[in-house]
């Protein structure tokens, strides 16, 4: 046995080394263990007991920027920082609707009911879209004549060089929910809606004055798609139209243990938020029952 010993190399007496002592330790307690099965039974429930209390500290983190993004990284710097500082953000609730033709009376004015309705909805704990809706100055047509001024070669501009100004005076402006719709073109008015004509629309769209200081959030041919033009490039039809509206987001009121995910890749929402988001989803699910059969609509809530 020696003589066999000595004639293996290094490596093969350091891996006869660990097998024989492996073998040695676990026969030495077998041993042992077979001798004292009480002791043991007792030992090992007392482990058990005592490893259980660690359950009392379990937390289960739901924040996707503490379970997926390194704490240390500059997007998680950068990405608390903006939440800090802004405090709020928003979430997009979208609807499409299409047919051979959006601008007509008839898909406008289904936009404009499927928009009330939604504007009305309650949840059961009466929660509705203004209580959710991410605000911002509504600014109308007698704001814009203040706030612009029309240039010697016609065309209008920002009055005034003053920002500080402008971020004053719209600061005063009453805040209203902020969506998206060409409904807007028309102050969402039932009445002058009920009275247009596919003519009347499509002029509308076509020589609406869009405010410079709102940019794309008045942006209304950017809600159209399947667009077609005549040789003035004039818009002249639509294949489908676009309403989006706009919930807010209070970063600092999201509690993730309440509205996060097993997975941590929940968004941030506040319970209220998601639970409107469910009844806009209802709505959208019984407009699409009572559509005629030239019209479709698809939607998608943010909690989906």
């Amino acid at each position: 046995m020696v003589d066999s010993f000595q004639k293996l190399n290094c490596y093969q007496r350091f891996s006869y080394f660990v097998v024989h002592s492996t073998e040695t330790f676990f026969y030495r307690l077998g041993v042992k263990i077979g001798s004292r099965p009480i002791q043991t039974i007792v030992i090992c429930w007392i482990v058990v007991v005592l490893s259980a209390f660690g359950a009392f500290r379990f937390y289960h983190e739901k924040n996707p920027m503490k379970l997926w993004v390194p704490p240390d990284s500059q997007f998680a710097k950068d990405t608390e920082w903006l939440m800090n500082t802004l405090e709020s953000g928003f979430r997009q609730e979208f609807m499409i609707i299409s047919a051979p033709n959006v601008l007509t009376p008839e898909v406008i004015l289904r936009l404009l009911d499927i928009h009330e309705e939604v504007q009305r909805t309650r949840s059961p704990n009466n929660i509705t879209f203004d209580d959710v809706c991410f605000k911002i100055p509504r600014v109308d047509g007698s704001w814009a004549r203040m706030l612009e001024r029309e240039t010697e070669n016609g065309t209008r501009e920002m009055a005034g060089e003053d920002i500080t100004m402008l971020c004053s005076v719209l600061e005063s402006i009453k805040l209203g929910c902020f969506y998206q719709s060409i409904l807007d073109l028309w102050d969402f008015n039932r009445k002058v809606i009920a009275r247009l004509t596919e003519d009347q629309i499509i002029d509308r769209i076509n020589n609406h004055h869009e405010m410079m200081f709102m940019g794309h959030l008045k942006n209304y041919t950017g809600l159209l798609s399947g667009i077609f033009r005549n040789e003035s490039g004039h818009i002249i039809s639509a294949k489908a139209v676009q309403n989006v509206w706009m919930t807010k987001v209070n970063f600092s009121a999201v509690d993730m243990d309440k509205v996060g995910n097993i997975a941590g890749t929940a968004d941030w929402a506040s319970e209220e938020a998601l639970e409107w988001e469910l009844k806009f989803e209802d709505v959208m699910i019984n407009a699409k029952k009572n559509l005629p059969s030239n019209m479709s609509i698809y939607y998608s809530s943010a909690r989906t």
